[in-house]
């Protein structure tokens, strides 16, 4: 009988046409990469730090800062850990929800005493005022605004960046005022001091950054200044009519005003002696009065931590920007000994993601906020080299643009020369242009909107992102949809509750790109399926693996992942991170890989085969390895009738275990369709698929 080489005349992996489409081709895989058209098992990975970093990771960051210290930021549904050498610190945000009892003003100062006991401020901190507050002929706006100086743990001084008309000891939040049947909402705003705020004109915006109930309905957002009323008084329109006569105060929270405190954690003195502190300590009201001549012991600090369902993070120099989504900008140098990160107090107070911008490095957000109210297709973006700056002047380069096609700006990134926008129906090409207009904005593509915020990545000078009907490219200056063979694989195969989850990252070193995505299988959400594409060679190919964020080659060298694990002793999330490439096996365990071929046949099928015998031809090692080392592998072979017959699958013959000293397997097997599976869970090993050789004959023709 004739002797039949495997040859694979279609690298890569179809999915997407029948097995007896494709016969020399690969049908199915798990955890393999193709090399100049011959698929061979993947790179495995091992532990980064030898212990669970706590909750999914939805965001890694790699970066050196200027003392030569390298460090790897995590963050997830538990907050920001960094990693340094061996040991894992906690930095993310912490805050606490203040109800302050007044904020007082001095006449001619932008200065305004805060009146919290317990605050136990420092001047690292910042509040976000979250009601208008009206006080001493001013009305301070909602926004964020930096503790200038601490008098007591009761006390604080903000700089609210308006001088105040007169000195007043309290102030007032704004009240609304329904009528029944009518969408006109009365806003009262007056002032306790007779001298009345400046009040909005008609037609501009008022917001309502906490949701407040009136009448029966619900205010929050932006709304347009209808009518003046009197001093201190003015109209809104709201989107509905009022079931009832009703005053209420701003929020629902009595009529005071709330604040966010964003607390950070500093290096505790040591503990006062003699003649350290003011003589008695503190006095009333705060309860915190000492010994004559020692210092108070420090205040026990206390807060919330920042948690978010995703995390966009960067470095700026040493500093590290974190931005928990829809959440405010923070800052965390390694080099100043703060304990946790910082907001940063200028930028916009809610944001969707961001990204550092080149040539200028200016930080750019998205989705980003104004007056508190979130607006999901503004961009804003700080002054060059300065991310402290972000109000647009005449001396710097900050400013803002809002895109004017699409619901909402899903993600964004510094690509090759230029920086990328997508919104949920299109990419954007945001492009330095200088002073005064800084950015230029042009929509290139529709049809093509982003999956999810990190469904896309850069591999070289091209870009690769996931949309919701298929994959793209942006090269030579325009969009291309690719041609997916393992499209099939995704499609009504996706986990829709957590499209959020999907993480694309690249393998420059294997010039991959890999979508990490949840299946309908995955019941919590986590990807646990991903599709992977050879950007130089064209090939796909998929498989299935537990990965929530990934990161390409960095300061620590070759990719780092995170994946989730199981949950803690005392509950909760916790994941494992990893670095690829580096090992053979999956953290210490057999790396499970598997091919599998399509079906072969003699004359269209007309003719059944006979099969006795098979030569494996594969590479059983890498090249440095010693010569008696072999990968065992598992050959199994499937033989049918018919192509696609649920109720007859096909025999499998098999598995055989072969190795380099295996010169041929005995298989005797007959059928029209003919198909192999390679599959490995061997320690250590490697292996890429040569030209298998078959001996065959024809058995008979079709009787049918």
């Amino acid at each position: 009988m004739p002797f039949m080489t495997l040859k694979l005349i279609a690298p890569g992996v179809k999915a997407v046409q029948t097995p007896t489409q494709v016969m020399t081709a690969i049908v199915a895989s798990n955890l393999i990469r193709w090399r100049e058209g011959l698929p061979e098992k993947i790179g495995g990975w091992a532990t980064f730090f030898n212990f669970p970093v706590p909750g999914y990771i939805r965001e890694l960051w790699a970066w050196e800062d200027l003392d030569s210290v390298a460090h790897l930021a995590a963050a997830g549904d538990s907050g920001l850990n960094v990693l340094t050498g061996n040991s894992l610190q906690a930095v993310g945000p912490l805050f606490q929800v203040r109800s302050p009892t007044a904020l007082q003003t001095t006449a001619g100062s932008p200065l305004v005493l805060v009146d919290d006991v317990g605050s136990n401020a420092s001047t690292y901190e910042n509040v976000t005022l979250q009601t208008p507050y009206s006080v001493g002929g001013i009305v301070i706006w909602q926004g964020n605004y930096p503790i200038v100086h601490v008098g007591s743990p009761d006390q604080y001084t903000i700089n609210v960046g308006q001088n105040a008309v007169t000195t007043a000891a309290s102030g007032v939040v704004p009240q609304f005022v329904t009528t029944v049947g009518s969408a006109v909402v009365t806003v009262t705003l007056p002032s306790s001091t007779g001298t009345p705020p400046p009040l909005l004109a008609v037609g501009s915006n008022f917001s309502v950054v906490l949701p407040t109930q009136v009448g029966g309905i619900t205010l929050a957002g932006f709304y347009t200044v209808a009518s003046i009323v009197s001093a201190g008084v003015f109209t809104i329109m709201a989107a509905n009519q009022a079931l009832t006569a009703d005053t209420r105060y701003y929020g629902n929270i009595g009529g005071a005003p709330q604040l966010i405190q964003w607390i950070v954690v500093t290096q505790q003195p040591p503990g006062g002696g003699w003649g350290d502190g003011p003589y008695g300590g503190f006095v009333p009201p705060t309860s915190g009065t000492t010994s004559w001549g020692t210092a108070p012991a420090p205040p026990p600090i206390t807060g919330t931590v920042v948690v978010a369902a995703d995390w966009c993070m960067e470095n700026f120099g040493s500093v590290l920007l974190a931005n928990p989504e829809d959440n405010a900008l923070f800052q965390w140098d390694p080099t100043v000994g703060l304990n946790n990160a910082q907001l940063v107090a200028p930028a916009p107070a809610i944001i969707h993601g961001m990204f550092v911008a080149m040539p200028e490095q200016m930080v750019v957000t998205y989705g980003a906020s104004v007056a508190g109210v979130q607006d999901p297709m503004l961009v804003a973006w700080s002054d060059a080299g300065n991310f402290n700056t972000w109000l647009a002047g005449t001396a710097n380069q900050a400013g803002t643009y809002r895109l004017s096609r699409g619901s909402r700006i899903v993600g964004g990134i510094q690509g090759p020369m230029q920086c990328m926008l997508w919104t949920d129906v299109g990419l954007w090409l945001m492009q330095y242009i200088g002073y005064p207009d800084v950015w230029g904005f042009l929509e290139i593509s529709r049809g093509c909107g982003l999956i999810a915020k990190k469904a896309v990545c850069v591999v070289g000078t091209q870009v690769f992102w996931m949309s919701r009907d298929g994959f793209w490219v942006y090269a030579g200056g325009g969009a291309m949809r690719l041609q997916c063979d393992v499209w099939d694989i995704l499609k009504n195969n996706l986990n829709l509750a957590f499209l959020r989850n999907i993480r694309c990252g690249a393998n420059t070193g294997f010039d991959e790109v890999c979508w990490h995505c949840p299946s309908a299988a995955s019941a919590n959400g986590e990807n646990d399926i991903y599709v992977k594409f050879n950007v130089v060679t064209n090939e796909w190919d998929y498989g299935y693996q537990n990965v929530s964020e990934w990161i390409d080659q960095n300061v620590f060298g070759n990719p780092i992942s995170a994946m989730p694990t199981a949950p803690a002793a005392g509950g909760g999330n916790q994941s494992l991170i990893m670095q690829h490439e580096e090992v053979a096996d999956a953290n210490g365990q057999p790396l499970q890989y598997m091919l599998r071929t399509g079906y072969f046949q003699l004359m269209d099928g007309e003719e059944f085969i006979f099969c006795d015998y098979c030569i494996p031809d594969f590479k059983w090692k890498r090249f440095a390895q010693a010569p008696n080392v072999s990968a065992q592998i598992q050959l199994t072979f499937f033989v049918n009738d018919w192509p696609d017959d649920d109720l007859n699958p096909p025999i499998a013959i098999g598995p055989f275990t072969v190795n380099n000293r295996t010169q041929a397997v005995d298989i005797r097997c007959r059928g029209r369709y003919f198909s192999l599976q390679v599959a490995g869970n061997d320690l250590g090993s490697f292996m890429r698929l040569g030209g298998l050789k078959f001996r065959i004959a024809p058995d008979g023709r079709n009787p049918n």
